[in-house]
């Protein structure tokens, strides 16, 4: 057998089996057959201000934080503080009527998301897509303003209601993908 040319050690079939046995009988060092290169990062791409610049729309970005995420801390703060310290000193005009909607999305789908993934129905942690933003919007639109006051004697439909959340919508997808976005707004975590 070892006289088959087939077996012999310059092939290909051989040298798979001994990277194979390499990797599964790591060196002392420690290091693998594969080396260290999986370790050492590239250089990062970057714009002519030196932010890192995504070239790709797979390339790997930060994980979403969902109820960890700063805009989703912050928009439920303000949310807090309008609700129990703004409306009762102000109970009319934009603090009463419509602060509380532009806070909607930022404050409501990162705690959706986070269920979703809880649930196994959404597969990825990378920030919300436009998509999964506009669901909301609508869903929450058409629940809000128009199911609620046929339902509810108190509700009312309005649709600058819907323009608020619409507002709040952009800001927090233009937020929450400044990464894939070339803005001059900070990268990194928020």
């Amino acid at each position: 057998m070892l006289a088959d040319p087939r077996w012999n050690s310059s092939h290909p079939a051989s040298e798979v089996s001994h990277l194979a046995e390499q990797v599964l009988h790591p060196r002392s060092q420690g290091e693998n057959a594969l080396g260290s290169w999986h370790h050492v990062r590239p250089p990062r791409q970057t714009d002519s201000l030196h932010r890192p610049r995504i070239c790709h729309r797979l390339s790997p970005l930060r994980p979403f934080g969902y109820l960890r995420d700063g805009l989703f801390l912050v928009a439920g703060g303000l949310y807090a503080i309008n609700r129990w310290v703004i409306k009762p000193m102000a109970p009319e005009g934009f603090f009463a009527w419509w602060f509380s909607d532009l806070l909607l999305i930022p404050a409501a789908l990162p705690f959706v998301l986070w269920l979703e993934r809880l649930l196994g129905l959404r597969r990825t942690d990378l920030p919300p897509t436009p998509r999964e933003i506009l669901f909301l919007l609508i869903l929450w639109s058409v629940l809000f303003e128009v199911v609620a006051p046929y339902l509810l004697p108190q509700a009312t439909g309005d649709w600058r209601d819907v323009i608020a959340y619409i507002v709040g919508g952009l800001f927090a997808g233009i937020w929450w993908n400044r990464d894939r976005l070339d803005l001059p707004w900070p990268k990194g975590k928020a």
